[in-house]
């Protein structure tokens, strides 16, 4: 018989916007990623779509192919809500709260990842939109940058702190090492100067150094949820000496433009799993960090200056990319 693909009782759960999708809905904003998030939904005999009040859910999407009759009713929250008229391939009705009611709007998502923002920012020579918050294929943790295509950018130029500079580039050492031995490949890795648009286009770029050393940091600094100068580093409220701690973290990257696909950005960091999993069991082969992680480096120099390095914190964005509040230890 096949999998019913549009069934007319749906109890969908979710943790991340990761994994948004069940049949015809899809959940598009979450109130709090990694919180439990339920929507169920229905279509009665009459056609009309009931939906529950979703839980920990902001935003929403209904295939337009589910609301068939010629007048179709959709009640979300025990509240009738007005179906817009859509047209186009594959149209689906998108649904936002707004105060303590639901609204619908049109939605036909682009391919490849989702912008949502309208706003329209220039830098350089790449007018873009401002990411607005997480959402489906942008939402994080840093390891979800390495699930497409991706490049690890080298920082060649001169860095503010030389500390900082030998431990990124021994986390990219470390990197290749491991992707070479357990991924059998070689990784794809460019110098900072080497970078190209086609590159910028394509690929979630993972950018190793500081903003001295790698013009792609310095670049993607005032999109970035960080402040780092050369005498300190500032996220949620907490300050640390840029001489001898460093930050992993991931954000949208802000060098696509506006009518291309949306990339991350990651800095300095590879995957957050490393041999001591890769060697044991696939299910040790999660996210061991969060969107963000401070490091303490520790005296070791070159190729050894991974030795000694402590993560201080670590933690998520909240779901407009930000973190705000100052943070205590994990």
């Amino acid at each position: 018989k096949g999998l019913d693909r549009t069934p007319r009782h749906i109890r969908f759960v979710t943790w991340t916007l990761k994994y948004s999708k069940c049949h015809w809905i899809e959940v598009l904003g979450l109130g709090e990623h990694y919180k439990r998030a339920e929507i169920e939904a229905s279509v009665a005999r009459d056609g009309t779509v009931y939906v529950k009040e979703p839980i920990n859910v902001t935003r929403f999407a209904i295939d337009r192919s589910i609301l068939k009759t010629l007048h179709p009713r959709l009640v979300v929250g025990g509240c009738i809500v007005r179906i817009p008229d859509t047209q186009g391939e594959n149209p689906r009705i998108a649904l936002s709260r707004s105060g303590d009611h639901w609204i619908a709007s049109a939605y036909n998502p682009p391919s490849g990842l989702i912008l949502m923002s309208t706003l329209i920012v220039v830098f350089g020579d790449y007018p873009r939109r401002r990411q607005s918050g997480k959402q489906p294929g942008l939402q994080g943790p840093i390891d979800d940058a390495f699930t497409s295509r991706f490049l690890c950018v080298r920082g060649t130029g001169k860095p503010w702190n030389p500390a900082v500079q030998e431990w990124a580039d021994a986390s990219l050492a470390r990197f290749a090492a491991e992707w070479h031995r357990f991924f059998r490949g070689e990784l794809p890795i460019k110098d900072d100067t080497a970078v190209t648009e086609d590159d910028r286009r394509r690929c979630n770029l993972i950018l190793f150094g500081d903003p001295g050393s790698n013009v792609w940091i310095r670049k993607a600094m005032p999109w970035l949820p960080i402040r780092w100068t050369q005498s300190a580093i500032e996220l949620g409220g907490n300050r640390y000496a840029s001489v001898d701690h460093a930050p992993a973290l991931i954000a949208p990257s802000p060098f696509t433009r506006s009518w291309e696909p949306a990339r991350y950005v990651v800095v300095n960091s590879g995957h957050t799993f490393h041999e001591a999993e890769l060697n044991r069991l696939n299910y040790l082969l999660y996210p061991h960090l969060g969107d963000w992680a401070v490091f303490k480096l520790g005296k070791a120099t070159g190729q050894d200056a991974l030795s000694g390095e402590s993560m201080l914190r670590s933690g998520y964005f909240n779901e407009e990319w930000r973190l705000t509040e100052a943070i205590s230890s994990r």
